[in-house]
């Protein structure tokens, strides 16, 4: 079962087979998602884009960095990550690479092929060996998929800046 955990919750796969579902841990008071009292970015509002085709990790995932004081847009897959791109760029870009319409793989090509390396890309990727992954396309790092939140809002502040 896919499992993570962040500041005293836990949250676990609640539906075999539909993805991750959040499920706040027994006792927390179900109006608080996050402790949103202090944040490990500064005021400036970085923009982090992820890239993943399934929505219930993104909608997680969306939930802790907006709770850390981030903007956060979305796309199911490359393609759709690509018109994100040109509306705007992000601070870090956070990509799976097994998607349908375009993968991780080609999105990395096209988006390198198009704007160089004006945003940093953070591999989150379930395959064996995610820092293989990241290294195919140049990414600036990688997570592994299960993954600790606290992993992850450590990675975000190291490519988005802190304080």
């Amino acid at each position: 079962a896919w499992g993570c955990t962040y500041p005293g919750r836990s949250f676990r796969d609640t539906a075999a087979g539909c993805g991750l579902r959040a499920r706040r841990a027994e006792g927390v008071d179900s109006t608080l998602a996050f402790p949103c009292e202090t944040s490990v970015w500064s005021h400036n509002s970085k923009t982090v884009l992820v890239v993943d085709d399934d929505q219930d990790l993104v909608s997680l995932v969306a939930m802790v960095l907006e709770s850390e004081g981030c903007r956060v847009q979305s796309a199911a897959n490359g393609l759709e990550a690509l018109e994100a791109v040109e509306r705007g760029m992000p601070d870090l870009i956070i990509l799976d690479m097994k998607m349908p319409i375009m993968d991780g793989w080609e999105f990395a090509r096209e988006f390198r092929t198009r704007y160089d390396l004006q945003s940093p890309i953070v591999v989150l990727t379930a395959a064996a060996d995610a820092r293989r992954c990241a290294e195919e396309i140049g990414a600036a790092g990688w997570i592994g998929k299960p993954f600790d939140l606290d992993t992850l809002v450590g990675a975000v502040g190291r490519y988005i800046g802190t304080g």
